[in-house]
């Protein structure tokens, strides 16, 4: 939505885009910055910055010409499009921040846009660990930990789904920790085929991966189950 504005040092009347446009990357990636103009807003001078420490003007529009700054920390990965859509690629951590793009038109009026760019890493699948926490006994059942853990990622959040083996979801009971990288629960020998799903996710991507836990209350998996638990202070 664009509202109207008449600033009263520049005697002219500017659309000023009411909100920002908050978009995300992935590392390496690519992504489009593009501006809604108003109707018949005739384009003459466009000037894409990055609100960095410097102000960093990283792509403008003149005279029919398009431009990429040199000394900009973007040279090299930014495109101008007919359209004066910004396309970044190769991006990098520091790219994340706040993209202002000010249009000129014929008559002199302005449009302002802007644009939060958050770059994230990609998440990697994760791996699971299952440390039985006592008894082994298939009569008896087993409390059991399992902590999901991924090599890469930014901002990674974890949630977990648990499955009866059957097709359905599985009726129990969960304790989390560690903003829910960790996963406390018991077992019985009718949760011989129920399966924990751990979830491990960003803005931008996400992995999966699967266990059943019971293997490690029943001996099959030995020494992988036998670890000692990844507790930080006093055991949960």
């Amino acid at each position: 939505m664009i509202r109207w504005l008449t600033p009263i040092l520049l005697a002219q009347t500017a659309y000023v885009a009411e909100q920002t446009a908050q978009v995300h990357g992935v590392l390496g990636g690519s992504i489009r910055l593009s501006p809604a103009l108003p109707d018949g807003f005739r384009t003459r001078d466009v000037f894409w910055k990055h609100l960095s420490r410097s102000d960093e003007l990283v792509a403008s529009f003149s005279r029919g010409f398009s431009e990429t700054t040199y000394r900009s920390r973007f040279f090299g990965r930014v495109q101008l499009g007919s359209d004066f859509t910004l396309q970044i690629g190769g991006l990098e951590p520091g790219d994340s921040g706040m993209f202002s793009c000010h249009l000129v038109d014929t008559e002199g009026h302005m449009a302002l846009f802007q644009f939060h760019l958050t770059v994230y890493e990609a998440v990697a699948p994760p791996l699971i660990q299952v440390f039985v926490l006592r008894g082994r006994a298939e009569a008896t059942g087993c409390s059991v930990l399992l902590s999901c853990n991924t090599t890469a990622g930014s901002d990674v959040s974890y949630t977990w789904t648990a499955n009866s083996g059957r097709g359905d979801p599985l009726n129990t009971t969960y304790t989390l920790y560690d903003g829910g990288r960790l996963l406390r629960t018991s077992l019985e020998p009718g949760d011989s085929d129920a399966s924990y799903t751990c979830t491990a996710s960003n803005a931008v991507s996400q992995g999966h991966e699967a266990v059943v836990p019971w293997h490690g209350c029943s001996g099959q998996w030995r020494g992988y189950y036998n670890k000692s638990p990844p507790w930080r202070g006093k055991q949960p």
